[in-house]
């Protein structure tokens, strides 16, 4: 099931997307207006930047919708998501980290305030459009690595990060805790997306 032999709670899938097919959705996401990213607190989304600091963007229907049909695709084919009508996607999410942006350490699991979909979240994805390098004319960015903490690693230190490469796929435990640590320079742009299932 994973295919980076670090731990059972994570899997990393290299080139995911191609350098043109991630330019591409990083064109996408510059040409959107974005808007604050928020939290969902007791059911209610709010705003706090002292916790999260990014933008969500849209996208054109027929780049969600193809990303969509890739990721769930994928998601099957590891069994992250098997398939049935008990279980579901929820996503892609497009978003933007400008410098200075973070998402601090946090769950992705919710709470039995939180809305269903929230409750049955299984496996995170974080998936890489751009990275250190500027490859194929995409931007480049320091920082805003994943770190995600993980006490089954077989290491001293549980917390693995993932340093940024344009079309890396990172699929985790949701109940893991997690941080995007703080963009140094330039802009971070990434999809997020939740394998769930219909148990709350």
């Amino acid at each position: 099931m994973r295919s980076d032999g670090s731990s059972p709670n994570i899997d990393l899938t290299p080139d995911f997307l191609t350098v043109p097919e991630c330019d591409g959705i990083v064109r996408g996401i510059s040409a959107s207006s974005g808007r604050p990213g928020h939290l969902v607190r007791a059911g209610q989304a709010v705003l706090d930047t002292s916790v999260r600091s990014c933008s969500e963007h849209s996208v054109s229907p027929t780049t969600s919708e193809g990303l969509y049909r890739r990721l769930t695709e994928l998601l099957h084919l590891k069994q992250f998501l098997p398939r049935g009508d008990a279980e579901v996607f929820d996503g892609p999410y497009f978003l933007s980290y400008g410098k200075g942006s973070f998402f601090r350490p946090h769950r992705d699991i919710g709470s039995e305030d939180d809305p269903p979909t929230m409750r049955a979240r299984r496996w995170s994805l974080v998936l890489y459009l751009n990275g250190r390098e500027s490859l194929g004319g995409l931007p480049s960015f320091d920082g805003g690595a994943l770190a995600i903490y993980d006490r089954t690693r077989a290491a001293a230190d549980p917390r693995l990060v993932i340093i940024p490469h344009p079309g890396l796929l990172v699929l985790f435990r949701s109940e893991l805790l997690h941080e995007v640590m703080e963009v140094r320079e330039g802009t971070r742009y990434a999809v997020v997306g939740w394998a769930c299932t219909s148990q709350r």
